[in-house]
């Protein structure tokens, strides 16, 4: 797939894109206590902020992805977990789409299991990007 500009055809890879999946909303909410006692607080970010919250199926947001690449003639992106422990979400696109996702990941180099992470991110996931994001919390 090629995008025409006034210098060119050319086929876009966009190497840096972020897959706020329903499960990472669900990991932000479950560090704050404003949505502690709430039954559905992905539901209620979406309603604060006005966003269109993901759905549930990390496929299913993959579609809604792969209709944007589709629009704006872009062939491939690279799509991370942007934070850790969310890898689950980003292989599932990889699986649904292979030929149209990389998968990465944000990583913490600085915890105990970090090598066992990485492998199983690598080997199980069939993840190929990883995104160094050490915090020390």
């Amino acid at each position: 797939m090629f995008k025409t500009t006034d210098i060119g055809d050319f086929e876009i890879f966009d190497a840096h894109t972020h897959f706020f999946s329903h499960r990472f909303f669900s990991m932000l909410a479950g560090q704050s206590p404003k949505f502690s006692q709430s039954t559905d607080p992905v539901k209620e970010i979406g309603a604060i902020t006005g966003l269109s919250m993901p759905p549930e199926d990390p496929q299913e947001f993959a579609e809604h992805w792969i209709a944007e690449l589709y629009k704006h003639k872009v062939s491939r992106a690279m799509m991370m977990a942007s934070l850790p422990g969310d890898e689950e979400s980003v292989a599932a696109a990889v699986r649904a789409f292979p030929n149209r996702i990389t998968g990465g990941f944000f990583f913490n180099p600085t915890v105990l299991d970090a090598e066992s992470i990485a492998r199983r991110a690598f080997d199980q996931f069939g993840l190929k990007v990883i995104c160094f994001f050490p915090c020390n919390a």
